[in-house]
Formats: C-alpha cells, sequence, structure tokens
C-alpha cells in the first residue's frame, strides 16, 4: 500500500460510512394502532400503516397519525 493512497482509503471509508448511514436512516417502524402519513417535499405521498416501512432519507418527512381510541367514563344516571 502506497503512502499516497491513504487519503483515498480514508475518504471512500467515510464515504462508505455516510452512504450507509443514510440508507439505514429510511427505515421506520409504526406501531400497532398507529399511522403515519408520509409527506415528499410538503406535498402528501402515502400513509404507512402498521409494520417495518422506508422512507427516501433526504426527501421524505413522517407525520405521526394516532389511530387508538379513547374511552371515557361518565357517571350513570338513573331516570325514574
Amino acid at each position: 500500500m502506497d503512502s499516497s493512497q491513504v487519503p483515498l482509503y480514508i475518504f471512500y471509508a467515510v464515504l462508505g460510512l455516510f452512504v450507509l448511514g443514510t440508507i439505514l436512516s429510511g427505515f421506520f417502524q409504526v406501531m400497532t394502532a398507529e399511522a403515519v402519513v408520509i409527506q415528499r417535499m410538503g406535498k402528501f405521498q402515502r400513509v404507512a400503516t402498521a409494520g417495518m416501512n422506508f422512507k427516501l432519507p433526504w426527501l421524505d418527512q413522517i407525520a405521526f397519525t394516532n389511530w387508538r381510541t379513547q374511552s371515557s367514563r361518565f357517571p350513570r344516571t338513573c331516570s325514574t
């Protein structure tokens, strides 16, 4: 290995780590009873449902929507 090639190898290693990090940052998980709205550059793209999903790392944004129902307890009223 020539000493003039060391900076080139370092550059390729840093570039490879950057590309790998970018690809892995595109994966995300949506939990049960939730949905995620995917926006590409601010415009609606699709709705991602429960499970493992992928978005384009530099173009897409996610917005969470909770589908869980919330129950409220009301006192019983008796009318006679």
